[in-house]
């Protein structure tokens, strides 16, 4: 006799009870489950776990040439802002044309030196060929 494709007679593995049957695989997936929803839960808090590593994000970053361009002919108006993410200052540097010039200088030292960063703090530097 079987039930749902098993074999559920006198002498099958299901009546015996035997390890790794149906009966003991239950109990052994929920504890597996148990586990790895535990492993989970410490990698979403940030806590240490044995043999996990984080998969590393590729970052986008701005291109430098563009970047500079926009604020050597554009940067009185903060175009150069508006591109690597910071509205805020882009608004800012229009309202007071490039905080009166000086903001604008400083950005476009910056830039030459590799200093300026986008919104999210990744250097905007020339890629070296």
């Amino acid at each position: 006799m079987s039930v749902g494709g098993m074999r559920v007679d006198k002498n099958s593995a299901l009546r015996k009870g035997l390890k790794g049957a149906t009966v003991g695989l239950a109990t052994e997936r929920g504890d597996y489950i148990d586990t790895v929803t535990e492993t989970v839960k410490k990698i979403l808090n940030g806590e240490a776990v044995e043999d996990y590593v984080a998969p590393e994000v590729p970052v986008e970053t701005k291109d430098w040439m563009t970047t500079f361009l926009l604020c050597f002919f554009l940067g009185g108006l903060g175009v150069h802002r508006y591109y690597v993410g910071k509205i805020g200052t882009g608004i800012l540097y229009t309202l007071t044309a490039g905080l009166f010039g000086i903001g604008y200088l400083v950005d476009f030292i910056k830039i030459l030196c590799g200093k300026f960063t986008d919104k999210d703090g990744n250097l905007i530097r020339r890629e070296k060929k």
